[in-house]
């Protein structure tokens, strides 16, 4: 039985007409709109209620009706997932968003029309534009997955964090004009400044983070660590500090350096203050139990330290804790009694680099000299009283000019009754000579990311030899002298974790050894 209304006899009878053809539900809004209600129900008799066609709701015998799939694709659908979730027996239907991830209903009574303003929305906000035609960027994740990238303000607070503690740079950087246009021009229009305070508050965010995931990993060292401590005075600040530096083997049998303590030492330097200070630190990380060697510098107090520390920290070996004496430092107690003696034979050449650098135009004229004489100009530097190594720079930077500094000073120089001999330069040229092991010495035993126990004694031989050479030199004896009476003091009785190092280093073994020991080598 047909429904009253005249136009739906009509499609009944002709099954060819349009309206027969075309379901009204397919029309967008610029299609031939329907036509206004008559106040009856344009439905065929064996057709469901209106209410339960295409809602998402149960009909009348309880089967869900998914959204209607038939007709033109909306826009959204391009940018936005389907999703069904089932409550209470009732099917629902929600849309994704592929960038916000924010679920959004999307049942056929819903429409989509908030789906699209969703959609175009969130392309505004991530710089694209509202059609959403241009590419996206891409993020490969690490399992291998690719994925929108989306611009997320926590990340580039974190990473700004990062990098100001890793290039050592202002906290300022994160609100600096500069680097705001550097980055929302150059990589990301949709960066927000970020000011010091919150720069701040990451960076201590940052610092507990690391400090944790510190600790965890030393739960999983297998082996022992060695620490070693110092104590220095900053000459701006006038506050002294410690500092405690862990080394240790990783599982893939790696050395690694962390610095497990920097702390400020207002309490004068004595054994029991420094004892307190290093256990506190390994106390708070929890490797107490793991420690195998210190090593600290020549100050009696530090001796005392390690007296207080061995009964409280314990290894695989018992509880014996191996007292290293730092070799560089003893290297520069050494040769600082030889710079004493040696200071008055080269106060000449000291003068001399004064003179070629006291103006600019002094400057000028050296550096036309050494271009007249086809060699290139240069800029030597003084020495500096704290630090031996840079008399041993300044007399190396001097090598190969000898006779052109002498020359220039010479004759530029007489009103200052300012000579240059060939006596000043031999004692220069031997005393760098002689200085040359204890630098090269220095620099090889002071390294972190290597073995350095092993390497000792073939430096110990090396000074030893340099003294042997110059020992009987009629210019550098009285420098000489107490050098070797200072480096026999801490080196006539070698230590047997030197030797034992030595031995099991592949490189040199028993043989080796046996040679260096007994002058053969």
């Amino acid at each position: 039985m047909l429904a009253s209304n005249p136009r739906a006899r009509a499609s009944a009878a002709n099954p060819t007409s349009v309206d027969a053809r075309i379901d009204p539900r397919q029309l967008s809004p610029s299609n031939e709109p329907v036509p206004p209600s008559t106040g009856e129900h344009d439905v065929l008799e064996d057709d469901p209620p209106a209410g339960n066609v295409g809602d998402g709701v149960a009909s009348g015998d309880n089967e869900p009706v998914p959204p209607s799939t038939g007709g033109s694709r909306a826009p959204c659908w391009n940018h936005m997932t389907k999703k069904e979730v089932i409550e209470d027996g009732v099917v629902h239907y929600f849309a994704v968003c592929h960038y916000c991830k924010r679920e959004l209903t999307a049942g056929s009574g819903s429409g989509t029309g908030h789906l699209n303003r969703h959609y175009k929305a969130c392309l505004a906000r991530l710089g694209q534009t509202r059609g959403g035609g241009m590419q996206t960027q891409l993020n490969f994740d690490a399992d291998g997955t690719v994925s929108t990238w989306v611009y997320n303000p926590q990340v580039a607070r974190d990473e700004i964090a990062n990098f100001i503690v890793s290039e050592d740079l202002p906290i300022m950087l994160g609100e600096s004009q500069n680097f705001k246009n550097l980055i929302q021009r150059a990589f990301c229009p949709q960066y927000q400044p970020v000011t010091r305070k919150t720069t701040k508050s990451d960076l201590f965010s940052l610092y507990k983070k690391k400090l944790a995931a510190l600790k965890e990993d030393f739960k999983k060292v297998q082996f022992s660590f060695a620490l070693t401590s110092d104590i220095w005075t900053s000459s701006h600040q006038k506050t002294c500090y410690v500092s405690v530096v862990a080394h240790y083997l990783d599982d893939s049998y790696v050395l690694n350096k962390r610095v497990i303590g920097f702390r400020s030492m207002d309490e004068s330097h004595t054994g029991d203050a420094i004892a307190n200070q290093i256990l506190e630190v390994v106390r708070d990380f929890q490797i107490a139990s793991k420690i195998l060697s210190i090593t600290l510098d020549n100050a009696s107090a530090n001796t005392t330290a390690i007296e207080i520390l061995t009964p409280q920290l314990q290894s695989y070996i018992k509880g014996y804790i191996i007292h290293h004496r730092c070799v560089c430092h003893i290297i520069n107690l050494v040769v600082q009694d030889g710079i004493t003696v040696a200071n008055k034979f080269l106060n000449n050449i000291r003068a001399a680099i004064r003179f070629m650098t006291c103006t600019p135009q002094m400057i000028a004229k050296f550096a036309e000299y050494c271009r007249a004489h086809d060699k290139r100009p240069r800029k030597f530097g003084l020495d500096m009283k704290v630090r031996w190594n840079s008399t041993y720079h300044m007399l190396k930077s001097l090598e190969g000019y000898e006779e052109l500094i002498t020359v220039f000073v010479n004759a530029n120089a007489k009103d200052l009754g300012l000579v240059l001999t060939d006596a000043d330069w031999k004692i220069a040229c031997q005393f760098r000579e002689f200085l040359m092991p204890f630098y090269a010495a220095t620099n090889v035993l002071s390294g972190v990311y290597y073995p350095t126990t092993c390497l000792v004694i073939d430096y110990i031989w090396l000074i030893a030899e340099s003294f042997s050479k110059f020992r009987s030199d009629s210019l550098l004896r009285t420098v000489v002298d107490p050098m070797e009476v200072k480096f026999l003091k801490y080196f006539e009785q070698i230590s047997h974790v030197y030797c034992f190092a030595t031995i099991f280093d592949p490189r040199k073994k028993t043989g080796w050894f046996t040679n260096c020991i007994g002058g053969n080598r």
